[in-house]
């Protein structure tokens, strides 16, 4: 948390998407990436909350939900991603999400593993990507799956960041190409579904994170 803490408030020059340079563009890129993974692994706190809700405004998806409470925001992020019994809780897994069905009463989910989250598994390999190693709140990290939402969005901002350090540019074209492979195969198949499940649990902070990062993959698929 304290990468993307100290890179995105000291710097936010940083953030632009529309620089010129390719490579700075390919660093904005890989900080909006990791911040919306970030969120997702980590417990509420006020540095957090404030340098999301920076975030937000750069990228013209205010967060409207109420912040001031943080002990209630933890919980909140308990419901959300830690307790599958909570009526707040949906898989937050590309798996689950792609294979799911709606029935009159409820949405169902299919078991964690099948041909998406192991595709997943054999894009990570070509990097060594390992998502076992993303730092954030130890119980948070422990339940993360190969294609958690925060697993996958911290392995597009791995390959933009490898882009914008690349020391040639045949080097750095291979790591864009193959990230919006990446992004078009497997985050823009189902993140639009995820947000609209959270917004179906209730309107809240993490509902609005979640529609912030289906926005993110949107707009890099337009390239």
């Amino acid at each position: 948390m304290e990468t993307f803490l100290s890179r995105t408030t000291t710097n936010t020059a940083a953030l632009d998407r529309n620089a010129h340079d390719a490579q700075e563009r390919a660093h904005a890129e890989s900080l909006i990436f990791e911040a919306c993974a970030a969120l997702l692994v980590n417990e509420p706190s006020q540095d957090l909350l404030e340098a999301a809700q920076q975030l937000a405004r750069m990228l013209e998806r205010p967060i409207a939900s109420d912040i001031s409470d943080i002990d209630a925001l933890k919980q909140r992020f308990f419901d959300r991603f830690l307790i599958p019994s909570s009526p707040w809780f949906v898989p937050a897994n590309e798996q689950c999400i792609r294979k799911s069905s709606l029935t009159d009463s409820a949405v169902v989910f299919p078991s964690v593993e099948g041909e998406h989250s192991r595709h997943v598994i054999e894009c990570y390999k070509v990097i060594d990507f390992d998502y076992r190693k993303l730092k954030g709140y130890a119980p948070a990290i422990n339940r993360l799956l190969p294609d958690s939402i925060a697993s996958e969005l911290a392995f597009v901002a791995s390959m933009k960041l490898r882009e914008s350090t690349a020391q040639t540019n045949d080097l750095a074209q291979g790591y864009r190409e193959y990230s919006d492979k990446f992004i078009d195969h497997h985050l823009a198949k189902w993140v639009n579904t995820y947000a609209l499940y959270a917004e179906r649990k209730g309107v809240d902070f993490y509902s609005e994170w979640a529609r912030l990062i289906a926005s993110v993959v949107t707009e890099e698929t337009r390239g």
